[in-house]
């Protein structure tokens, strides 16, 4: 299976990739071209670009898509934005929009988006923090990942 992957070298995506290969997967990953594939395992496909205008041959030909990336300050996801949302949703939310609707132009049918515990902001106390639990982000980054899961 090609797996099409974004977010390769942070810090959760790294992770994803590496068993994607260690399962047998061929793994084609979105880099920035200001990253480096530091502890990355050999054999991954690197298609140069990033999440603002996605690169049309990262999901060519791919049976499948794990979207695994966020752009941010460093070390920060809520607070991420810095002093510029509008840039933080257009990368971030738009962005995503556009690869997700790459992705089914070229026929990728599955795809894995990771998400965040902050889509449901702060927790009703007595109910379980699960799917029944109300979204209620308080953040710009929780308020993205919730526009993200709706629209997929």
């Amino acid at each position: 299976m090609i797996v099409a992957i974004t977010g390769a070298t942070g810090y959760v995506g790294r992770f994803i990739a590496t068993a994607l290969q260690a399962r047998g997967d061929r793994v084609r990953a979105l880099m920035r071209p200001d990253r480096e594939p530091i502890g990355l395992p050999d054999g991954i496909e690197f298609v140069t670009g990033d999440l603002a205008d996605p690169p049309a041959d990262l999901c060519a030909g791919a049976d499948a898509l794990v979207h695994a990336a966020l752009d941010h300050l460093p070390g920060r996801y809520r607070g991420g934005e810095g002093n510029d949302p509008k840039r933080y949703l257009e990368v971030n939310l738009m962005g995503s929009l556009r690869l997700l609707q790459q992705a089914r132009g070229v026929g990728v049918r599955r795809c894995v988006l990771l998400s965040s515990r902050a889509v449901y902001g702060r927790r009703i106390a007595g109910i379980p923090l699960d799917e029944t639990h109300p979204a209620w982000p308080d953040t710009l980054y929780g308020a993205t990942k919730a526009a993200l899961e709706a629209f997929a």
